[in-house]
């Protein structure tokens, strides 16, 4: 971690805590801020799946909220601000600054010059059609551009706010509509553990569990370890969960791992993800360093929402219902026999419905699926 000093290794692990609670989004900007050596940053959300989430997750730092500052220009901001179109067709993570904006953007400039801001940096967190967010930090007049080593330095926290932003979405959703997270963790239909740093299990919902008894792949070991059946599955998601737990206890940089993990019984692999997750009291007693893992069975998916896929991914209608009969967990002869089409046909379907989502194979699609349309409960469900 060569140039990375002890100082970003703690504000890496700091973003973590709004992992479960997005309240913490204005002090972790105002300290991403401060050690960027700006003037103010904005953390902009938007879910149309899931538009509550929306103003939990948008957060401003401390320059924007003192003094009605944002209250007194948002109107005239909002209006001239480019930053939202330019970065939409940019992939994420990387930055735009105000010093490459095209003329049509003098408005927006003239603004953020009213309100003492010279001159600006934003990114794109996620490539993922299913929301849109984006990290701008902001310099007053007399700092000038943006320099290199703050660019550098923002560029490193990027995936980790976004992943960070990630991992909240289905915990704001639960805080929202059951007023707890992991209380209420057996009302999100995926499967989620929660792990100290040595594997060790300390909470997992009801569909984590009913992945784990089914020891077909994955099991908890005699000391509740997590843990893959085949060597060299296990050496990797040892791994994974090691990185991620020493990023949460600020002494690393990964932001996470995606595996998929083969089962004895040949399904298809479960697909598991490993992020970092710290907590400072807001929902464990004591301050916790440790990982988070999503565990998706592809196989036995539950109920998988394909809604508003066709709009997002810019899919045909038949390719769309090809779509949501592959999540369903059809195979290519049931799928031609239910459309009342040729074999070949369904190949080709399937092939586009992939390739304009970005996923690799039906698994893959079952993940994204989810991530959009999150299986949360709604508290009328129960």
């Amino acid at each position: 971690m060569k140039g990375i000093t002890s100082e970003t290794l703690s504000l890496i692990s700091r973003i973590y805590d709004a992992s479960l609670s997005c309240k913490q989004w204005p002090e972790i900007l105002e300290e991403l801020t401060g050690h960027l050596k700006g003037a103010g940053s904005i953390l902009f959300f938007d879910d149309s799946r899931h538009p509550e989430l929306n103003t939990a997750v948008t957060a401003y730092s401390h320059f924007w909220t003192r003094g009605n500052k944002l209250e007194k220009h948002f109107d005239v901001l909002k209006q001239a601000d480019p930053t939202a179109r330019l970065l939409r067709d940019i992939p994420s993570c990387n930055i735009i600054t105000t010093d490459s904006a095209p003329p049509s953007a003098g408005n927006f400039l003239q603004s953020m010059k009213n309100v003492g801001i010279g001159s600006a940096a934003a990114a794109k967190l996620n490539n993922n059609n299913g929301w849109f967010d984006y990290l701008t930090f902001q310099y007053d007049i007399n700092h000038g551009p943006m320099r290199e080593e703050e660019k550098q330095l923002m560029a490193i926290f990027l995936p980790h706010v976004a992943k960070a932003i990630e991992i909240s979405r289905p915990m704001v959703l639960l805080e929202k509509r059951f007023r707890a997270v992991l209380d209420a963790l057996d009302h999100f239909h995926v499967g989620v553990a929660v792990l100290a740093d040595s594997g060790a299990l300390v909470i997992a919902n009801s569909a984590a569990r009913q992945i784990l008894e089914l020891e077909d792949g994955l099991y908890l070991n005699s000391k509740a370890v997590l843990t893959a059946m085949r060597k060299t599955d296990q050496a990797t998601l040892q791994q994974a969960i090691q990185k991620a737990t020493a990023t949460a206890q600020a002494d690393g940089i990964s932001n996470g791992m995606l595996l998929s993990i083969p089962r004895r019984s040949g399904k298809d692999a479960f697909l598991i993800e490993v992020a970092p997750l710290t907590d400072r009291k807001q929902e464990f007693s004591h301050p916790f360093h440790g990982a988070i893992v999503f565990m998706v069975d592809p196989a036995e998916p539950g109920e998988v929402s394909t809604k508003g896929m066709q709009e997002l991914y810019r899919m045909t209608e038949a390719e769309a219902a090809i779509c949501r009969l592959m999540v369903e967990g059809h195979t290519n002869k049931d799928m031609a026999d239910i459309r009342g089409i040729s074999p070949e046909t369904v190949k080709s379907h399937v092939k586009s419905a992939l390739k304009k989502t970005g996923a690799i194979n039906r698994s893959a699609l079952v993940r994204l699926a989810l991530s959009i349309n999150l299986p949360v409960d709604k508290p009328s469900d129960n």
